[in-house]
């Protein structure tokens, strides 16, 4: 075996003799799409969001901790054939938070900006206990049958 392997449950990262490049190819493009769009669904959600409700402290909470695990957790599997989408979501979620600091950094005293960074770290936590509480059956079985 050769190549990058993370963690055994991470199995689209594993690159062996068996797997064909054209194979390769598809695994790392349905990664980029799956990691893509997180940030892309969360941005659409969070503009019509802060436009309707607006922002308080109640509001925040439920965007911050609510909508954005929820979006992390189901949005990977819409378009990606991998079977663990774990590594997509946690990257989708650090490419969304790393954008919404750089927009945001000159509110970094607010309260919202403070619940938005701690946001950030336990939706890390919490995304990552979820997809491991229901990792796949068998991590070890390929991911694809058929290039397609």
């Amino acid at each position: 075996m050769f190549g990058l392997q993370l963690d055994n449950r991470v199995p689209f990262i594993i690159l062996t003799k068996q797997i064909p490049v054209t194979m390769k190819k598809l695994i790392l493009y349905d990664f980029v799409k799956g990691m893509l769009l997180v940030p892309i669904a969360l941005t659409i959600l969070l503009a019509p969001y802060s436009i309707v409700v607006g922002w308080n402290l109640v509001s925040a909470f439920l965007f911050w901790f609510i909508l954005v695990p929820v979006v992390v957790v189901y949005v990977p599997g819409f378009v990606s054939k991998n079977k663990n989408h774990w590594l997509e979501a946690i990257s989708g979620l650090v490419v969304f938070y790393g954008l919404m600091v750089f927009m945001i950094y000159s509110h970094y005293q607010s309260d919202l900006f403070k619940i938005m960074m701690w946001s950030a770290a336990i939706n890390v936590v919490i995304t990552s206990l979820l997809f491991f509480l229901r990792k796949p059956k068998d991590p070890y079985t390929p991911l694809r049958t058929t290039a397609q």
